[in-house]
């Protein structure tokens, strides 16, 4: 939606990650799903079954909402963020959560997606020596897991 392009490997590999969070966490193995494609319907069934409006669901969202509000550094309105959120979301889900917000201007998705475009065509590195910085520097933030290997 925001024209970022996932190789078949990153999802393979983003897949794996959370099947193994939804195994250590005790999720029955039945709805760890085996690929994108099944995640995907998965994903379907339980907002056909599962999403509603509720107070709880709101408060939540709210409080939320005005957590980005506050800690948003970027030059983007509150009528942006909002947008985003209504457009990534979906009118039927973004009311259910009560996201009041006027639609995102089509003119800002487009340079969105076309700045995640050129993104894309920015050689990442060795993904193994970033995936090594960034979970050292989450293990220096967090010290009791350098107990961990």
């Amino acid at each position: 939606m925001l024209g970022f392009s996932v190789n078949q490997a990153d999802q393979s590999a983003f897949m794996h990650i959370w099947a193994i969070v939804g195994y250590l966490t005790g999720l029955n193995e039945n709805l760890i799903p085996a690929n994108s494609k099944k995640a995907q319907q998965l994903d379907t069934i339980i907002k056909q079954r599962q999403f509603c409006t509720s107070a709880h669901g709101k408060e939540l969202t709210q409080s939320l909402i005005e957590h980005i509000l506050k800690i948003n550094k970027t030059k983007a309105t509150a009528n942006d963020i909002l947008g985003l959120m209504r457009y990534l979301l979906g009118r039927e889900i973004a009311d259910m959560l009560g996201i009041e917000s006027p639609e995102l201007p089509g003119y800002k998705l487009t340079i969105i997606r076309t700045l995640n475009l050129l993104k894309s065509f920015k050689p990442e590195g060795n993904p193994i020596h970033n995936y090594q910085i960034a979970y050292n520097a989450f293990k220096s933030r967090n010290p009791e897991l350098s107990k961990i290997n």
